[in-house]
């Protein structure tokens, strides 16, 4: 840790790709996915930290995921539910709206 809070979110490689005004789609490609772990290691990045003896890595790990970049995200047209009723039952939690909108499910 530099203390210097420009360098915040430096990449593997040594240099700063994110900005203040960076798109949460940039922080995603071009910071966390520098240092997604693998099951061999990356230098500078680190391999993965746990090993289950049923389940392989290749299992779990699902380079081709792409998050939800939209905060708040917006609300698909066939959910049932109606907004009031999410931020009923969310009792204002924003990470409950967030999950309920993405997985559909509370």
């Amino acid at each position: 840790w530099s203390r210097n809070k420009d360098d915040e979110i430096t990449a593997p490689d040594g240099i700063v790709h994110i900005t203040p005004d960076s798109r949460t789609y940039d922080v995603h490609h071009r910071f966390c996915m520098e240092y997604r772990v693998t099951e061999l290691g990356i230098e500078r990045v680190g391999r993965f930290l746990f090993y289950h003896n049923a389940i392989p890595f290749a299992q779990y790990d699902n380079a081709t995921f792409v998050p939800e970049y939209e905060t708040p995200p917006p609300i698909p047209k066939h959910f049932s539910y109606q907004d009031h009723v999410i931020d009923n039952i969310c009792a204002g939690s924003t990470s409950c709206r967030f999950d309920f909108i993405v997985t559909g499910d509370f």
